[in-house]
Order: C-alpha cells, then structure tokens, then sequence
C-alpha cells in the first residue's frame, strides 16, 4: 500500500509539473481524473503495480521548480554574444544534438563562430545529481526552453549577452561567449625534392688559370687572371689567346712568385651560360686547395694550384712577341668531376 502512495504522489507531481514550459508561467491547476487518466496512458502505465519507478524519473519536466540561471563567467572572462545570434545558434544547436545521449563526463558540445575573434560555445551535460542515470537524451524543445534563460535574463535592456548558465534538474546548459581557438598548425608536407637537372653533355671538362704579367716598349704593364676550359688530364697553352675570361687587375708577382687567387668571377664553362662562379680563396688551404668552382645544380668543384706555380723562373713561358713582353705561368686548375 505505502509504494501505491508513492507511486501516486509520483506520478501526481509528474503530471503537475510537466505542463510548466517557461519561467514566467505558474503551475497549473491540478488535472482532472479523465485527464490524469489520460496522461498515464500517454506514459504507457496501465497498472501502478507494474511501474518501473526509476525508468519513470527520467521523464524530466521542460523546466524544475529548481531551475536557476547563473549570468556570466565572472568579472575575467567579460565577452558577450549578440542576442540574436545566440538565439539562432541555440536552435541550431537544439536541433542538431536532438536524441543524443549524454553522461556523466561526456557532454554535448557546439562551437558558432560569430566574428573572425570570438566564438559561442553551447554545452549540454548531465548534471552529477543524476550520475546513476546512463541513457539521458537531449530533447530539442527542453534545450531551446532552458537555453533561453541566460539569453532572456541575462543583461535584459542590452543587444549583447554575457551568457551564462542555465541548471535544470539533472542537465546543465552553458552558453559561453569566448576567444576562438587558435588554429591548429597543421604540419607542412616536406617538399618533394626537385629532381637534379643532367648536367651537359660531353668531355669532362678543367677549368684552367694562368697568371699573365705584360711589359710594352711604350712603358704599358699590367697583371691579369686568364681562365681557359680545357681537357681533364691536359694542360692548355699558356700562350693561347681562347680564353673564356681575362682580368686585367691581378696583383703583382714577386720575383718568379705568383700571388694566390682571390675574389669571384663570373664564368660561361661547360656549356653553361655565364652562371658559373669560380671563387678564389687567396691562399693555399690544407688540402691543397686554392678556390672552389661552383655551377647551378652541380656539387661545388674544389680547384688546386697547379704545381708549376712553385716551380720558379723555369716554370714560366714566355709569350712574347715583336717589342712587348707577355710571361705567363699555370696558377690553378679545377677539373669538371
């Protein structure tokens, strides 16, 4: 007898309270029997003795006579949300999260960017007051009803909104203006290596420097840097007048020693056009090298002296002709690998 009481009791509150849809309407009067009668049919009971009374609990009313709505997230997190964007995204959100379930821990969650900075964050989750309930579900009228407390209560006479929390028996609805997440950094793909171009056809090459020093009857003198392209393995002749480049600027020799290659020139060798770059260091390095010969799409060329450069006065060849004096001596070679 006292479980028929308290199913009565029960299901009297449930048919009294599930009538209230909003914060302004009252309670309504108590139901008639037809209507009570009614209602238990609409809920499937025919027999109170057969009730599953917890199943029962879990047809939660619109809104609780313990419904509360909690404005803002504190005098630290000031943003708002326009009014009316926040009541189209809660039917947006209402209608699509519909029929989902939540739990404890797993909540429902929406974001609704309303300006390149900001976005609206919309949760709907189990309250712990109800943590042995595991199959609540979200109903689409109940969450736009609850929603719409901090959206109507909140900052009454302002087009913008704080937000704010809405609590409702076992769910809690948030409805959070806030900064819009950073994107996240997608890593880049490595690019994919160009293939290395082929080099051009033909002979390994040597790119060959010869250090002139020219003396006229008529008092004219000068030193110069004269860059052949010859065969690997073959010495050009110094004497020879197909050179690829001269500069007349070179420093002055001491006695039969030449001075070491220093600076950069532009060179057209190999077929290339003229994008070659021959670098010369100034001095002797351990490995015996003297400058680099650098090519588009090839590996840097180390280029030695050439060993008659030591070779004093013997070493020379005198190019001269008529009334002028022209001697010139092998200074570097860089062959073509």
């Amino acid at each position: 007898m006292g479980s028929h009481k308290f199913a009565a009791c029960l299901i009297f509150y449930h048919l009294t309270q599930s009538v209230w849809t909003s914060p302004q309407e009252t309670f309504a009067p108590t139901p008639t029997v037809e209507a009570q009668a009614i209602k238990l049919q609409e809920l499937g009971i025919q027999n109170l003795d057969n009730v599953d009374w917890k199943k029962f609990w879990k047809h939660v009313p619109a809104r609780l006579p313990d419904f509360e709505v909690l404005c803002g997230f504190g005098e630290g997190d000031p943003k708002k949300v326009p009014r009316t964007v926040a009541q189209e995204n809660v039917k947006t959100f209402c209608g699509d999260k519909k029929g989902k379930g939540v739990t404890i821990g797993h909540p429902l969650d929406g974001l609704f960017d309303f300006d390149d900075n900001n976005t609206l964050n919309i949760t709907f989750r189990q309250s712990p007051d109800c943590g042995e309930f595991n199959d609540l579900v979200l109903d689409e009228g109940d969450c736009v009803a609850n929603l719409n407390g901090p959206i109507d209560e909140c900052d009454e006479n302002s087009s913008d909104i704080p937000g704010g929390t809405a609590k409702d028996g076992c769910f809690i609805y948030i409805l959070h203006p806030q900064n819009k997440p950073a994107p996240t950094q997608e890593p880049r793909p490595s690019p994919t290596p160009s293939p290395t171009p082929e080099p051009p056809q033909g002979d390994p090459k040597s790119l060959q420097i010869i250090y002139e020093t020219f003396i006229s009857t008529g008092a004219e003198e000068w030193q110069a840097w004269t860059f052949f392209e010859g065969e690997q393995g073959t010495a050009v002749d110094p004497c020879a007048e197909n050179h690829i480049k001269q500069d007349k600027t070179a420093p002055g020799a001491t006695g039969y020693d030449t001075p070491f290659i220093q600076g950069e020139w532009n060179l057209r060798f190999a077929g290339y056009a003229e994008d070659c770059i021959f670098q010369g260091i100034g001095r002797r390095g351990e490995n015996g090298d003297v400058g680099w010969l650098h090519c588009p799409e090839r590996r840097a060329i180390m280029c030695l002296e050439d060993p008659k450069r030591g070779g004093g006065k013997d070493a020379w060849k005198n190019c001269e002709k008529g009334e002028w004096s022209d001697d010139r001596i092998p200074m570097a070679y860089c062959d073509w690998s």
